[in-house]
């Protein structure tokens, strides 16, 4: 029985790959279509989400500190029938206070140029950021930009194997 690709929405995209993979033999997968916040805080008490075109607020380090004290993110996910691996790793690192976020990509020996690596390096950042929790926020402005660089030049020049990129900034306070 052959998988039918499911939208959905979820606190948790692990949790839901994982109870739709229960169901099947197939190896799924699944792909961030769209997030957004919930915040809320005691005092005053006051709920509010945020789309993601709202996500610039959260770049000014009081309106982040001081407006909420819960912050989670939903997710619209797809999950689908797993049809490749990917010819990179991403490893994240972050400082011992956990604000300054960075990612490690490495190409594997085989690696070649395909069309959709940069959707596919910006959907595996995500994946792992979920998985350690990290709130998609705050992300470095030029990201989009810096792995467009490092396709260009690894498009270029194939000797090129890894790069380092910072992700996201917190608060240090």
């Amino acid at each position: 029985m052959n998988f039918q690709v499911k939208t959905l929405e979820t606190f948790n995209p692990f949790e839901s790959l994982n109870h739709e993979q229960a169901n099947t033999e197939q190896i799924l997968d699944f792909r961030v279509i769209d997030f957004k916040l919930l915040c809320s805080s005691v005092k005053p008490a006051k709920t509010k989400t945020y789309e993601r075109k709202d996500f610039d607020l959260f770049y000014a380090d009081d309106f982040f500190v001081k407006n909420y004290n819960t912050i989670v993110q939903k997710f619209l996910i797809e999950i689908y029938p797993k049809t490749q691996s990917f010819p990179f790793t991403v490893k994240l690192r972050s400082n011992s206070n956990l604000t300054h976020l960075k990612a490690s990509i490495n190409l594997t020996e085989n690696f070649k140029y395909y069309p959709n690596l940069k959707f596919d390096i910006l959907q595996n950042i995500y994946k792992i950021m979920i998985k350690q929790k990290f709130l998609i926020l705050r992300l470095d402005k030029n990201l989009f930009d810096k792995i467009d660089d490092f396709i260009l030049s690894i498009q270029k020049s194939p000797s090129i194997k890894e790069i380092e990129l910072e992700i996201a900034k917190g608060v240090d306070k």
